[in-house]
Protein backbone atom coordinates (compact mmCIF):
# COMPACT_ATOMS: atom_id res chain seq x y z
CA UNK A 1 0.00 0.00 0.00
CA UNK A 2 1.03 3.45 -1.06
CA UNK A 3 1.68 5.80 1.68
CA UNK A 4 -0.50 8.96 1.56
CA UNK A 5 0.32 11.77 -0.26
CA UNK A 6 0.71 15.56 0.95
CA UNK A 7 -2.65 16.57 -0.89
CA UNK A 8 -4.85 13.60 0.52
CA UNK A 9 -3.73 14.08 3.70
CA UNK A 10 -4.59 17.94 3.70
CA UNK A 11 -8.01 17.18 2.08
CA UNK A 12 -8.47 14.46 5.05
CA UNK A 13 -7.62 17.12 7.80
CA UNK A 14 -9.51 19.75 6.32
CA UNK A 15 -12.51 17.38 5.80
CA UNK A 16 -12.08 16.45 9.29
CA UNK A 17 -11.42 20.01 10.68
CA UNK A 18 -14.43 21.24 9.59
CA UNK A 19 -17.44 18.72 10.19
CA UNK A 20 -18.53 17.47 13.75
CA UNK A 21 -20.81 15.19 15.01
CA UNK A 22 -23.32 16.21 16.61
CA UNK A 23 -24.50 14.13 19.12
CA UNK A 24 -28.55 15.35 19.61
CA UNK A 25 -29.03 14.13 15.81
CA UNK A 26 -26.58 11.07 13.76
CA UNK A 27 -25.83 13.61 11.31
CA UNK A 28 -22.95 15.61 10.55
CA UNK A 29 -22.87 19.60 11.30
CA UNK A 30 -20.34 21.78 9.41
CA UNK A 31 -18.61 24.14 12.19
CA UNK A 32 -21.05 26.97 10.56
CA UNK A 33 -24.03 24.99 11.49
CA UNK A 34 -23.47 25.55 15.47
CA UNK A 35 -23.36 28.80 15.02
CA UNK A 36 -26.17 29.03 13.16
CA UNK A 37 -27.96 27.27 16.07
CA UNK A 38 -26.49 29.16 18.89
CA UNK A 39 -27.43 32.20 17.16
CA UNK A 40 -30.99 30.83 16.73
CA UNK A 41 -31.55 30.05 20.31
CA UNK A 42 -30.19 34.03 21.27
CA UNK A 43 -33.12 34.72 18.98
CA UNK A 44 -35.65 32.48 20.31
CA UNK A 45 -34.68 33.37 24.11
CA UNK A 46 -34.66 37.14 23.06
CA UNK A 47 -38.02 36.91 21.52
CA UNK A 48 -38.95 34.62 24.76
CA UNK A 49 -37.79 37.60 26.83
CA UNK A 50 -39.68 40.29 24.80
CA UNK A 51 -42.81 38.48 25.24
CA UNK A 52 -42.47 38.28 28.91
CA UNK A 53 -41.50 41.82 29.37
CA UNK A 54 -44.67 42.98 27.08
CA UNK A 55 -46.60 40.28 29.66
CA UNK A 56 -45.70 42.52 32.47
CA UNK A 57 -45.37 45.38 30.92
CA UNK A 58 -49.72 44.42 30.47
CA UNK A 59 -50.46 43.52 33.77
CA UNK A 60 -48.78 46.45 35.46
CA UNK A 61 -50.74 48.55 32.85
CA UNK A 62 -53.89 46.42 34.25
CA UNK A 63 -53.24 46.60 37.99
CA UNK A 64 -52.85 50.07 37.63
CA UNK A 65 -56.02 50.99 35.73
CA UNK A 66 -57.77 48.34 38.60
CA UNK A 67 -56.02 50.68 41.18
CA UNK A 68 -57.86 53.58 39.24
CA UNK A 69 -61.22 52.09 39.58
CA UNK A 70 -61.14 51.53 42.99
CA UNK A 71 -61.16 54.22 45.39
CA UNK A 72 -58.86 53.99 48.73
CA UNK A 73 -60.46 52.52 51.59
CA UNK A 74 -59.47 55.13 53.37
CA UNK A 75 -61.21 57.39 50.93
CA UNK A 76 -64.67 57.36 52.59
CA UNK A 77 -66.66 59.91 50.40
CA UNK A 78 -65.15 57.94 47.85
CA UNK A 79 -66.51 54.71 48.38
CA UNK A 80 -69.97 56.38 49.27
CA UNK A 81 -69.68 58.67 45.81
CA UNK A 82 -68.66 55.03 43.74
CA UNK A 83 -71.43 53.35 45.29
CA UNK A 84 -74.21 56.23 44.93
CA UNK A 85 -72.71 55.95 41.38
CA UNK A 86 -73.36 52.15 41.26
CA UNK A 87 -76.96 52.65 42.01
CA UNK A 88 -77.64 54.75 39.56
CA UNK A 89 -76.47 53.29 36.84
CA UNK A 90 -78.38 50.15 38.05
CA UNK A 91 -81.31 52.22 38.75
CA UNK A 92 -81.36 53.70 35.30
CA UNK A 93 -80.89 49.53 33.99
CA UNK A 94 -83.83 48.92 35.64
CA UNK A 95 -85.86 52.35 34.88
CA UNK A 96 -85.10 50.94 31.04
CA UNK A 97 -86.31 47.02 31.50
CA UNK A 98 -89.71 48.82 32.92
CA UNK A 99 -90.00 51.07 29.39
CA UNK A 100 -88.92 48.61 27.44
CA UNK A 101 -91.51 46.37 28.99
CA UNK A 102 -94.14 48.68 29.00
CA UNK A 103 -93.74 49.30 25.65
CA UNK A 104 -94.19 45.76 24.44
CA UNK A 105 -97.39 45.70 26.50
CA UNK A 106 -98.55 48.37 25.39
CA UNK A 107 -97.63 46.90 21.28
CA UNK A 108 -99.52 43.70 22.11
CA UNK A 109 -102.06 45.75 23.69
CA UNK A 110 -102.51 47.42 20.05
CA UNK A 111 -102.34 43.87 18.25
CA UNK A 112 -105.39 42.29 20.08
CA UNK A 113 -107.22 45.19 19.33
CA UNK A 114 -106.45 44.96 15.71
CA UNK A 115 -106.96 41.26 15.73
CA UNK A 116 -111.15 41.75 17.37
CA UNK A 117 -111.05 44.81 14.90
CA UNK A 118 -109.99 42.26 11.98
CA UNK A 119 -112.06 39.42 13.71
CA UNK A 120 -115.49 41.94 13.89
CA UNK A 121 -115.09 43.12 9.85
CA UNK A 122 -114.70 39.43 8.33
CA UNK A 123 -118.14 38.30 10.83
Amino acid sequence: MAPPTATSMNTRMATEATTCTNPNTSSKVDGRGIVAKRDAKEERDAKHRQSQKKLLTNIRGEYLRMRKMIPDIRDVDGIEAMETKMLNAFDKEARDQLARRHMLLEQIADWEKAIREHQGDEK
